[in-house]
């Protein structure tokens, strides 16, 4: 259909595979499509060969061994993905500092410390999308 909303594609970069699992399964329940990177380098290729405008969230890890959280951010700024609105997830606890030099980039619209509350992740992710939950199929 015409009016239908196009679909919405996230990108998980987390390290560990149960995480990755945890979040691909939540999105994909709300009717995400959902992609996965265990490390920041193979997120930045995965996004290098993705065509323009097809990544609308990423779901980011800070600490990963080798290419880091951190490493995306710098890596993803001057590239086409600079705009693509980031959420930022860690099980580090930083100081407030950090915390606000992290939010202080322009894509970074979230910041959370795991565990992640799973009923605000989804509110959050619906907001910026401008989407709802979909409606539970009645018995």
């Amino acid at each position: 259909m015409e009016n239908e909303p196009k679909p919405r594609n996230i990108l998980v970069i987390d390290d560990d595979r149960e995480t990755c699992a945890f979040f691909e399964g939540i999105l994909e329940r709300q009717g995400f499509k959902v992609a996965v990177a265990y490390d920041g380098k193979s997120a930045l290729d995965l996004l290098a060969a993705e065509a323009a405008g097809g990544i609308d969230l990423i779901i980011l890890d800070l600490m990963m061994p080798g290419y880091g959280g951190y490493e995306v951010l710098k890596e993803l700024k001057p590239t086409r993905h600079a705009a693509v609105p980031i959420f930022v997830v860690t099980a580090r606890v930083l100081d407030s500092g950090t915390v606000q030099l992290i939010r202080a980039e322009a894509n970074v619209r979230e910041f959370w410390t795991k565990p992640v509350d799973i009923k605000k992740f989804i509110d959050k992710t619906h907001a910026l999308f401008g989407t709802q939950p979909p409606k539970k199929k009645q018995p």
